[in-house]
């Protein structure tokens, strides 16, 4: 068991994860130059013949991963989300097309602090979400990260998992007794007006902010940001008002149009407001000054919930 809770990046985690389940599947990591940065060395370290470095060329390596896949070999494929925006047809064509097996694993997701605008992973929700059979996925914490890579290597699924780049919960001997069921939200508060749908980073600014307004509101962690979870928000429709959708990514083809799509399709006359990137590309600076930036920091969220207590 790890006692030192908060001091594991989810990177780290990534590597622990993969270690430890590395004699019960047969599986191979691939990374583009990042082997230390996306937490595998413990793991390449020890099985080199089931790991590659393809150096700086991302759509190779993906390609690559796909040539495993064909040989049923399960391929993780470990790159930070900005420089995953290189093989994104590299996803389509040789895995998505072929309905190939694969583990997309995007380190540093969302604002990624002082390397600037080039390297803020913020297009990976709208564009994953946008290839056809691909799941996409947020681990609120370490324990659920590790769940979701069991999850996606025990069923051999094509399957994408984003998360920051920050320190963590993990506690090994809990989540290996845990299992995660494919599409399932979990509720986290339960409040009555206002509904919070989120995931991942955004998780902890949103339960902050909803204890700022004592049982109004209600935070859903949507790890599963494709499929969602439909019976759980038919639910939660019938039993809210007002919905906000909270992302650490932009908002043009993101996770909030999802859930306006399924509002869309399914005729729901609710209040809705998206929150996360705006159309433009975001500055460098630490993640808590960005976050205030693009208004996703704890009062910014509160300003919203207000608005929307104070219209009743």
């Amino acid at each position: 068991s790890n006692t030192d809770f908060d001091k594991i990046s989810y990177s780290k985690v990534l590597g622990e994860s993969l270690y430890s389940l590395a004699n019960d599947y047969n599986y191979h990591c691939i990374t583009a130059a990042m082997n230390i940065g996306t937490g595998l060395k413990k793991f390449t370290d020890k099985y080199p013949d089931r790991s590659i470095d393809v150096g700086i060329a991302e759509e190779h390596a993906v390609t690559y991963a796909a040539g495993l896949s064909c040989s049923d070999i399960y391929p993780i494929t470990a790159i930070y989300s900005t420089f995953m925006q290189r093989s994104y047809d590299c996803i389509i064509h040789d895995f998505a097309l072929q309905n190939l097996p694969g583990l997309f694993c995007m380190d540093r997701a969302g604002l990624v602090g002082n390397d600037g605008p080039t390297h803020h992973g913020v297009f990976d929700i709208g564009f994953m979400r946008s290839i056809p059979g691909m799941i996409v996925t947020a681990p609120k914490d370490g324990n659920e990260m590790f769940n979701l890579i069991h999850l996606a290597i025990e069923n051999k699924l094509m399957l994408s998992m984003r998360y920051p780049k920050e320190n963590t919960l993990f506690d090994l001997s809990i989540c290996s007794k845990e299992k995660i069921i494919l599409g399932t939200w979990e509720v986290l508060l339960k409040g009555s007006k206002i509904c919070i749908l989120t995931f991942g980073s955004m998780i902890s600014n949103s339960i902050k902010a909803a204890n700022l307004n004592n049982d109004n509101v209600t935070v859903v962690n949507c790890r599963f940001i494709k499929p969602i979870d439909e019976e759980l928000l038919s639910k939660l429709i019938l039993e809210h008002d007002y919905f906000i959708t909270i992302e650490e990514g932009v908002i043009s083809g993101g996770f909030g149009s999802s859930i306006l799509e399924y509002f869309s399709n399914n005729n729901v006359q609710k209040m809705i407001k998206i929150m996360g990137i705006q159309d433009e590309f975001t500055t460098h600076g630490d993640r808590n000054s960005l976050l205030k930036i693009c208004k996703l920091d704890v009062k910014s969220i509160d300003i919203i919930i207000k608005n929307y207590l104070n219209e009743q």
